[in-house]
């Protein structure tokens, strides 16, 4: 099926998104990725498993797959045995299936069940395939700020000037 512009332009924002993270995560080594650089336990590394496991979870969702939510604190932790480059390409990964399983089924009014939440027990609540997208670009936005903390935390490099950087015309 043909992606609609609307869809286009939702996978664009969510690719951009996407970017910032990856550029807060560029030049680190895995130690850094690791790190905890504010008086929060949040790194890089584990920021970015979290954005994995969480865009997965609602791609189940997107597709209508039985899915079961979980509360795992643990998804925010960085794992020692996994490199960042390897959460990179698992995060790619996770990119490629969004935008492959979004324009498969590109009807954004369509409805879709919600899995029942520890905080909405016996819920039966419906959300359109649109309305998952959009989560998923706020839950990566609202990770990307977190990022540029860190990052800046841990070498002083700003995510933005980088991007600005990234971005120039040469």
């Amino acid at each position: 099926m043909q992606a609609t512009p609307e869809l286009t332009e939702i996978l664009g924002m969510l690719h951009n998104q996407r970017k910032t993270v990856r550029v807060a995560a560029m030049g680190l080594t895995d130690e850094q990725a690791r790190q905890a650089s504010t008086v929060s336990d949040l790194t890089i590394a584990g920021l970015l498993r979290h954005l994995c496991t969480t865009e997965t979870f609602w791609l189940d969702v997107y597709a209508e797959n039985p899915v079961e939510f979980v509360m795992d604190p643990e998804q925010y932790t960085a794992d020692p045995d996994v490199p960042l480059s390897a959460l990179l390409d698992r995060y790619a990964e996770v990119e490629a299936r969004t935008r492959k399983l979004a324009e498969a089924s590109p009807d954004l009014d369509a409805l879709v069940r919600l899995p029942e939440f520890p905080w909405a027990p016996g819920s039966s609540e419906s959300w359109p395939r649109r309305r998952i997208l959009f989560h998923l670009l706020r839950e990566i936005a609202h990770h990307c700020g977190h990022a540029d903390i860190i990052r800046e935390a841990i070498d002083g490099a700003s995510t933005t000037m980088r991007m600005a950087e990234i971005n120039s015309p040469d």
